[in-house]
């Protein structure tokens, strides 16, 4: 499979993203303690925890590996959309995520990780592709849920567990998944709007 490696210029805008991402990642750790999902805090009302609990991590090596997952998603799927329309679309990602624990997992009391929002992410990319007609992607999306479906019926690898430091939460691969699929397919018709009440007006 010959994957789209973007050298265009304006995958520049991609880099200063990473850089600042990198900066955010860093200064959550720093203050994990006030910033990782806890849920029964959430529910005292600290509702930033439900956006800034994934992107602190259990430790530096947990950081390093999501880190370089983040890096080479935007390295391969960047410059397919907007660096606004990634950022927005992380957001509501990460936020249906925290909602999707609070509502269905409430045996959660705390989770940290980007995990499930690189799963949003993958799943908005590979989407991205395919509607720009590269069929073959929809092989990786098939990948993606056999995976998810093989983590809901089998318990995940200890081995894995040892390695960040802590449990491996697989809702949450399933519902960033899930909140990638309907955000990507939700931008098709209102990118398609866009195009109509603008872009033919000779604006953007």
């Amino acid at each position: 499979m010959n994957f789209p490696i973007k050298t265009d210029p304006e995958f520049k805008h991609f880099v200063l993203f990473l850089i600042l991402t990198a900066v955010v990642l860093f200064f959550c750790q720093l203050f994990s303690a006030q910033l990782e999902y806890q849920r029964f805090l959430i529910l005292d009302g600290e509702y930033w925890r439900l956006v800034t609990g994934h992107f602190t991590h259990f430790g530096w090596r947990h950081l390093m590996m999501n880190g370089l997952g983040f890096g080479m998603i935007v390295w391969l799927f960047g410059t397919l959309h907007s660096v606004l329309y990634w950022v927005i679309g992380s957001l509501l990602c990460v936020f249906s995520i925290s909602l999707g624990f609070l509502f269905f997992v409430p045996e959660l009391h705390g989770y940290v990780g980007l995990s499930g929002l690189l799963h949003g992410l993958l799943v908005m990319g590979l989407i991205g592709e395919l509607r720009g007609g590269n069929w073959r992607y929809s092989v990786v999306l098939l990948l993606i849920i056999a995976k998810l479906v093989a983590e809901i019926a089998t318990p995940f690898s200890q081995n894995m567990d040892e390695f960040i430091g802590g449990r491996v939460v697989t809702e949450a691969h399933l519902y960033g998944a899930l909140s990638g699929g309907v955000i990507a397919l939700l931008a098709i018709p209102l990118n398609d709007l866009w195009a109509r009440r603008f872009q033919g007006a000779g604006i953007g």
